[in-house]
């Protein structure tokens, strides 16, 4: 069969979950991914509680729950930190998390094929062609753009714009026994934040799970500005200094490192005839924190209900796929639109921060925030309060 109602171009939580929401809805749906699954992503691997609390079932997928956090100045000879009854943050793999939800569409009749790179991809007044680099070509009424950063499906239907505001990622997780981040995490599973180490506009992160060990860091440049930047040996030699500090089990090294880069704004459009771009692909993210599951899984919902009323309507038009743009933006707009630029908000003097920080409560648990953030009217507070 090669042809589809609907092709989704991307197999990460956003394209799963509008395949499975379309497949529910009784379409044709084709799911194609580059690379061969299992795979793991450079990411935190965390999700906030809204989440959860939206998509219910993921649940049975959560690794583990950070119930607290602590944020070093760059100097790492200050910090702030808080322990919880709540927890901040549930803790995913990646690898296992995404594999879930493809696994998720195919039962409910989705066709999954990873290993298949799109080249190109031809929208015409009839429908879409989507050519794999194994020579192979669909057909189908409207294509799905849930590809990533760098989307083929923005590129080849002109929406990506040049993103010269990007955020650079370097990740590592390494399995480490429960008992090691028993003795070093606690059970609470404490998250740990490093905000302007080395001068970055950004922050590195430790995020403990059951059984493993996350750390990243992510870096918010315009454009030439990452020359300044060796992000990788900014890593490495934090790894070691914590280390030293017996803040970092031994069993971390500086092997295996993954890059990535995550958008920081949204793109102008996220529609055109017959195509709509969800998740990363849309630039949809929080600009200060750099999650993005939330969004991509929140877009792929209103792309579900937009797709849907487009095949009742048998008009996959731009001015019908329109709606899709209105509805993420007052599903989520005001969550990802005002908060200020994270540019402005990682350029600052943490040292004094965290130094005025833990003198009072109430900022402590303002700054501890950031690795919480739940709620947009809260988000807007805390940037404000703190970083204004």
């Amino acid at each position: 069969m090669n042809e589809y109602d609907v092709v989704v171009v991307g197999a990460g939580p956003a394209g799963s979950t509008v395949a499975s929401l379309l497949a529910d809805r009784d379409l044709s749906v084709l799911l194609l991914d580059k690379d061969v699954f299992p795979r793991w992503k450079p990411c935190g691997g965390g999700l906030t509680i809204k989440t959860l609390n939206r998509y219910p079932y993921i649940k049975e997928i959560v690794d583990s729950y950070t119930y607290g956090g602590c944020v070093y100045s760059p100097s790492l000879k200050q910090y702030v930190s808080k322990t919880m009854e709540e927890p901040l943050i549930a803790m995913v793999s990646r690898s296992r998390f995404d594999d879930y939800l493809v696994r998720r569409a195919v039962e409910k009749g989705v066709i999954f094929q990873d290993n298949s790179k799109v080249l190109d991809i031809v929208v015409s007044s009839e429908n879409v062609k989507i050519f794999l680099d194994n020579g192979e070509m669909y057909n189908s009424s409207l294509v799905i753009g849930a590809d990533g950063f760098s989307s083929i499906v923005a590129r080849k239907t002109k929406l990506l714009d040049s993103r010269r505001n990007v955020g650079i990622c370097i990740v590592k997780e390494t399995s480490i026994s429960k008992e090691v981040l028993d003795e070093f995490y606690t059970e609470k599973r404490i998250a740990y934040i490093y905000p302007g180490i080395e001068g970055i506009t950004g922050y590195t992160w430790v995020f403990p799970k059951r059984d493993m060990l996350n750390i990243g860091l992510i870096h918010y440049h315009r454009g030439e500005n990452t020359s300044n930047y060796n992000l990788k040996k900014i890593l490495v030699d934090l790894i070691y200094k914590l280390k030293e500090k017996k803040l970092l089990p031994l069993e971390v090294d500086d092997s295996d490192l993954k890059g990535g880069a995550v958008p920081v704004y949204p793109l102008d459009k996220t529609y055109s005839n017959r195509v709509i771009l969800c998740g990363d692909a849309a630039g949809l993210i929080n600009p200060l924190t750099g999650e993005g599951i939330y969004y991509a899984m929140a877009s792929a919902e209103n792309a579900a209900d937009t797709v849907s009323e487009a095949f009742k309507k048998d008009d996959f038009s731009e001015s019908s796929l329109s709606i899709y743009e209105t509805r993420w933006k007052k599903d989520f707009g005001e969550d990802i639109g005002t908060i200020i630029p994270s540019s402005k908000i990682w350029r600052r003097d943490y040292e004094k921060l965290v130094e005025i920080v833990k003198r009072d409560p109430i900022l402590t648990e303002l700054l501890l925030s950031l690795i919480h953030i739940s709620e947009p009217t809260r988000l807007g507070m805390i940037s404000y309060a703190v970083f204004c």
